[in-house]
């Protein structure tokens, strides 16, 4: 468990900066969008920094993580897993709804404008969620399945 907490954090955190960037190329010619790009930017951050440290400091002692014959305690699961899949739906929340100001501010046709939007909502859903359900690449490579379901 210790060192795929550490993969998934990583992995889920470069899928954000990846959306992220691609919003900041396209909207961050105002200093407001670069502001507001770099403010998400620094919480993913700080979200993969703070479940590094919990998944690395979680037992005691920290050897325990990655050999369950030491003798020590560990942390309980739960709170750690509702902490990090809690946050991680306010983040999505947060990087679903960062395009959606300067999208509005378009100057094309509302129809037109919905469709946009919802091209990008339906893009972002789809970016998130394909590595996160059952058939999506994690479940069907058996090397990557192993890996992270060991």
């Amino acid at each position: 468990m210790f060192i795929t907490n550490q993969i998934y954090a990583a992995g889920l955190s470069l899928a954000k900066m990846s959306v992220l960037l691609f919003y900041y190329r396209i909207f961050g010619t105002s200093v407001q969008a670069r502001i507001a790009f770099w403010i998400i930017g620094l919480l993913i951050v700080g979200w993969l920094i703070a479940l590094n440290i919990l998944s690395a400091f979680s037992c005691t002692p920290v050897q325990k993580g990655w050999n369950e014959e030491i003798p020590g305690h560990c942390l309980y699961y739960l709170p750690e897993f509702l902490g990090a899949t809690i946050s991680n739906i306010i983040i999505d929340v947060i990087i679903l709804c960062a395009p959606l100001p300067f999208l509005w501010k378009l100057h094309i046709k509302r129809p037109r404008k919905a469709a946009l939007i919802a091209v990008f909502l339906a893009g972002y859903w789809y970016a998130d969620a394909y590595y996160q359900i059952p058939g999506g690449p994690l479940l069907t490579d058996m090397t990557v399945s192993l890996l992270f379901l060991s």
